[in-house]
């Protein structure tokens, strides 16, 4: 889902061409960016209603975005759904570790345990600092 939004707008604005590992233009992580805005959960954070799930490529890339232009919009973006995700049970107070995903908008039903629970916990150290 979140990965179809930067592929459409890579493609959107890119002739294919055999220069592999070309940086992507501006307009194309502008593009990346204002998607993940658009289907952005202003009060849960997070993406969609339930199911939910973390989306730890998307935050990622929003935190890259926020490094590279300073746009303290997607730096709220990743905290608010971090902290929500956490608050909310996604986090494992006892065994440690995110499950694998919430069964509503609010993050409080669960599911399993994720096995990308390493770098949700990356993610979080990342946007604090």
């Amino acid at each position: 889902m979140i990965a179809d939004h930067i592929l459409a707008a890579r493609y959107a604005t890119h002739s294919h061409s055999n220069e592999g590992g070309a940086d992507l233009r501006q307009d194309t992580l502008v593009s990346a960016f204002e998607n993940l805005w658009r289907s952005f959960d202003r009060v849960h954070g997070g993406w969609g209603d339930g199911p939910k799930f973390p989306q730890p490529m998307a935050l990622e890339f929003l935190l890259r975005y926020h490094h590279r232009t300073s746009d303290t919009l997607a730096l709220k973006m990743v905290a608010q759904s971090l902290e929500a995700m956490a608050r909310g049970g996604m986090y494992d107070q006892l065994g440690g570790g995110f499950h694998r995903y919430s069964v509503d908008d609010h993050w409080l039903v669960l599911q399993r345990k994720v096995t990308k629970s390493c770098k949700l916990l990356q993610l979080s150290f990342r946007c604090e600092t």
